[in-house]
C-alpha cells in the first residue's frame, strides 16, 4: 500500500519532463520556420531589390496592369481642412513593396502574430510586439489611454497614420496634460529615432538617394533589407538617408502631419521653441527629396502666412483702441448713431462684418488653452504662456456693443432734449437686432438686447411708454436664458441645418459667450483623467465636437458692402462708464425708488458737475 501510494510522484515528475521536452521541441520547430521564413524574405527581396538598382530604364508594368505607374502612385490621403498637395506620382519610393515582398512579409509577420506569447521566453523573436493595455476602447472607439500611448499612436510612420479625428482631438487638448512645445519635441524625438540624423553634406541641396549608383545601391541591398528591429540604423551606416527602409514614406506622412497641425492650430507656432522643433523636422524631410522639399515650403508658408495674419489683426485692434483714446481728449464727441447709419439693416451688416473678422482670428486651441492658464496661475512653471487675446477680445466685443447700445439710447444730444427720440432711438436698435436674426448674427443680436436690457435703459419708462415693441416679442423669445437659451439653440439648430443644404457662402455667427460657457462647464464637469491615471478620451471627443462646430462657422466671408464710418464709429466710439451711464440716466428721468435715490446722491456727490447738464424730460 505505502509503494503504491508512492508511485504518483514519479508518474508526475516524468509527465512535467515529458511536456517541457514537447515545448522546447516546438520552441525549436518554431524558430527554425522562422529563420527559413526570414532567409526566403532576405533572398527574395535581395534579388528584387539587385535587379530594380540594375535597371537604369523605368520598370515595365506587369501585364494585368497598364503602363500608367498605379503601383508607384498610393492613394491620396485626406486632410482635416486641407489636403496637403503632394504629388504621389512624382515621388518614386525605393521601399514601395512588390507581390512577392508583401507575401512573404504576410507569412512571416502571420506567423510571428500566430505565436505572440512565446515572445517573452525567446529573445529571438524580437519582431512580435504584444498588444499593451495602456489603450482602452470602448464600442470601437477610444474611450482613455496613458499619455505616451496616445502620443506614439499620435507618430505618424512609414505603415501608420493617425485617424483624422483623433488628430484634431488629441492636439487640441492635449494641452491639458502636456504643453504643445513639449509635446512637439516628443515627435521630433521619434522622427530622429527613425529617419536618423541630418546628412552632414548636401549636393545641390539634394539628398544623395538620387544620384546613388547601382553598384553602390547593390552593395548596401543586404544591410537595407534586414528585417525590422526596434533599434533606429546606426548613423554611420554608408546606407543613404532616402534608401534606408519606411523613410520616405515616414517622411512623407510627417509633412502630411505638420500640415495638419499648422492649419489647425497655426497660433501653437508662435512659440519659439515650436518653430525649433518644426525647422529641425522640415529640413531633414527637406533633404530627402525635392517633391518633398516643395511640400516642407508649402507648410511652413503657412504657418508664416497665418501668424503674420494675426500680427495685423492685432495692429489693427491696437490702432483702434489708440483712435479711442484720442477721441477722447478731444473738446466734443457726437453720440448719434442714427444721423451716421439711418439704415437699421446697413448698421447690422457692418456688425456683421465686425463679428467675422473677429470670430475668424480666434484659434481652436484658445478655447482649451485658456482652461490651462486658469490652472497653472502660480508661477507658470511648466512654461505654459498665452501668445494670443483673440478670445477675450470678441468678448470685449460683446461688452463693447451692449454698452454703446445703452449709452446711444442715455447720452445722445438728442436724447436729452426729449423722451420720443429716446423712444425712436430703442425702436432703432430693436429693428437692426431683428435683421441681425435674419442675417443669422445670434451675437450682435444677444448683445443689442443686452444693451436695451440694461438698468439705466430699463428704468427710462416714459421713454418705454412711446416705443412701438412691435418687434419686441421676436426679440424676447430667442434671447429667453430659460432652459439654458433653449429657444435660441432650437433656432441654431435649424439654422445650421439650412446651411448644410445651402452654399459654402451661408452665414452663422453663434452667441459666442456661451459657446465659451457650454465649453467651460464641460471642462469642469469632466475629469482630465480616469481612475486609472489615464487620460480621460471622452473628454476630448466632447471637447473637439464643439470646437469643431466653431471652426466650420468662422470660415465665412462677408459679402456685404463695407462703410468704414459706420465701422469706425462702430470701433473707435469712446464709451462711458457704468457710473457715467447711470448719472445720465437719473438726469433724463428722475430717480423714483429709495435705492435709485441714494446712488443718485452719492454719484453726484463724487462728480458735482454731473448733474448740470440734461434735463428731465
Amino acid at each position: 500500500t505505502q509503494q503504491m501510494r508512492m508511485d504518483p510522484l514519479p508518474a508526475s515528475r516524468t509527465i512535467q519532463g515529458e511536456a517541457i521536452s514537447r515545448q522546447r521541441q516546438n520552441m525549436a520547430r518554431l524558430q527554425e520556420q522562422h529563420d527559413r521564413l526570414e532567409a526566403e524574405y532576405r533572398t527574395a527581396a535581395a534579388g528584387l531589390f539587385r535587379k530594380r538598382s540594375s535597371s537604369s530604364a523605368a520598370p515595365k508594368a506587369p501585364r494585368s496592369q497598364p503602363a500608367i505607374g498605379l503601383r508607384q502612385t498610393t492613394k491620396s490621403r485626406p486632410s482635416l481642412f486641407e489636403a496637403l498637395p503632394i504629388a504621389d506620382g512624382q515621388l518614386s519610393d525605393p521601399e514601395s513593396p512588390t507581390r512577392d515582398e508583401v507575401f512573404v512579409r504576410q507569412r512571416k509577420e502571420s506567423l510571428a502574430a500566430s505565436f505572440a506569447h512565446i515572445a517573452g521566453r525567446s529573445g529571438r523573436l524580437s519582431f512580435i510586439v504584444a498588444d499593451s493595455p495602456s489603450m482602452v476602447y470602448k464600442n470601437g472607439r477610444l474611450s482613455s489611454g496613458t499619455i505616451e500611448a496616445l502620443i506614439e499612436h499620435l507618430m505618424p510612420t512609414d505603415k501608420h497614420y493617425p485617424d483624422r479625428t483623433f488628430l484634431f482631438a488629441f492636439l487640441l487638448c492635449s494641452r491639458l496634460h502636456i504643453p504643445p512645445h513639449e509635446l512637439m519635441s516628443r515627435v521630433a524625438k521619434q522622427f530622429r529615432s527613425i529617419v536618423g540624423p541630418l546628412p552632414p553634406t548636401k549636393t545641390n541641396g539634394i539628398s544623395r538617394s538620387r544620384s546613388t549608383s547601382a553598384c553602390e545601391t547593390d552593395s548596401n541591398s543586404q544591410s537595407a533589407l534586414s528585417p525590422p528591429s526596434d533599434a533606429s540604423p546606426p548613423a554611420t551606416t554608408s546606407m543613404p538617408l532616402a534608401l534606408r527602409p519606411g523613410v520616405m514614406a515616414t517622411a512623407k506622412n510627417m509633412i502630411q502631419f505638420l500640415s495638419e497641425w499648422t492649419e489647425a492650430f497655426a497660433y501653437d507656432f508662435r512659440d519659439e521653441r515650436m518653430m525649433k522643433h518644426l525647422k529641425e523636422i522640415t529640413q531633414s524631410c527637406a533633404s530627402l527629396s525635392p517633391v518633398l522639399r516643395q511640400s516642407v515650403g508649402q507648410v511652413t508658408s503657412v504657418v508664416i502666412k497665418k501668424l503674420a495674419t494675426l500680427d495685423k489683426y492685432e495692429d489693427m485692434l491696437n490702432r483702434a483702441d489708440l483712435a479711442m483714446a484720442e477721441k477722447l481728449t478731444q473738446a466734443s464727441c457726437v453720440i448719434n448713431i442714427t444721423e451716421i447709419c439711418p439704415s437699421p439693416s446697413v448698421l447690422a451688416q457692418q456688425l456683421t462684418h465686425i463679428e467675422l473678422e473677429r470670430l475668424t482670428h480666434i484659434g481652436a486651441e484658445e478655447f482649451i488653452q485658456a482652461f490651462v492658464v486658469e490652472d497653472t496661475t502660480s508661477g507658470n512653471s511648466d512654461g505654459l504662456v498665452k501668445h494670443t487675446r483673440n478670445l477675450e477680445a470678441y468678448i470685449e466685443w460683446f461688452n463693447r456693443l451692449s454698452y454703446l447700445v445703452a449709452m446711444e439710447v442715455c447720452c445722445s444730444v438728442k436724447s436729452r432734449d426729449n423722451k420720443k427720440h429716446r423712444a425712436k432711438v430703442v425702436e432703432y436698435f430693436m429693428d437692426a437686432a431683428s435683421e441681425c436674426f435674419v442675417l443669422n448674427n445670434f451675437n450682435s443680436l444677444m448683445a443689442i438686447v443686452a444693451g436695451l436690457n440694461m438698468t439705466p435703459v430699463t428704468r427710462l419708462k416714459k421713454t418705454w411708454s412711446k416705443v412701438n415693441l412691435a418687434n419686441n416679442e421676436l426679440l424676447e423669445t430667442y434671447s429667453n436664458p430659460s432652459g439654458n437659451f433653449n429657444n435660441y439653440r432650437q433656432a441654431l439648430q435649424e439654422v445650421m441645418s439650412m446651411g448644410q443644404i445651402q452654399d459654402e457662402s451661408f452665414c452663422v455667427i453663434p452667441f459666442f459667450s456661451l459657446l465659451v460657457k457650454d465649453i467651460y462647464f464641460l471642462n469642469q464637469a469632466m475629469k482630465k483623467q480616469t481612475s486609472d491615471s489615464h487620460v480621460n478620451f471622452e473628454k476630448c471627443w466632447q471637447l473637439a465636437k464643439l470646437v469643431t462646430q466653431f471652426m466650420s462657422w468662422k470660415q465665412v466671408a462677408c459679402d456685404f458692402e463695407r462703410s468704414r464710418t459706420v465701422l469706425n464709429y462702430l470701433m473707435t466710439m469712446p464709451l462711458v462708464s457704468e457710473d457715467e451711464l447711470f448719472l445720465a440716466s437719473f438726469n433724463l428721468e428722475s430717480p423714483e425708488s429709495a435705492y435709485e435715490k441714494d446712488r443718485c446722491k452719492g454719484m453726484r456727490a463724487k462728480s458735482p458737475d454731473a448733474g448740470k447738464s440734461g434735463g428731465k424730460k
